[in-house]
């Protein structure tokens, strides 16, 4: 199941300029109908995603020192998608 989604996720993914860490992306899952958990839609589709970014080498990581956060919005589409939006460089006070 990985393979398959990230064998789609390539094309895309690896047409992004490299990203500037570190970032933040806010996902916009699209759900066709209710019957699926919000946590197995965005978990799973958040890890494939964020393991392809590494694949096309947008990321050298995805640990908190380049991936310091995300967000997930859910909406009702006639197709199953995601949509990103990348935060790059972002200012975080030392932890």
């Amino acid at each position: 199941m990985k393979q398959d989604f990230q064998h789609q996720l390539y094309y895309y993914l690896c047409r992004l300029p490299v990203l500037k860490p570190p970032i933040i992306i806010h996902f916009t899952w699209l759900e066709k109908n209710k019957r699926r958990d919000l946590d197995n839609i965005s978990a799973v589709g958040r890890k494939f995603i964020l393991d392809t970014l590494q694949l096309c080498e947008k990321i050298p990581n995805d640990n908190l020192n380049y991936v310091v956060g995300f967000s997930d919005r859910y909406e009702k589409s006639e197709e199953y998608g995601v949509v990103m939006e990348i935060e790059e460089g972002v200012e975080l006070d030392e932890w």
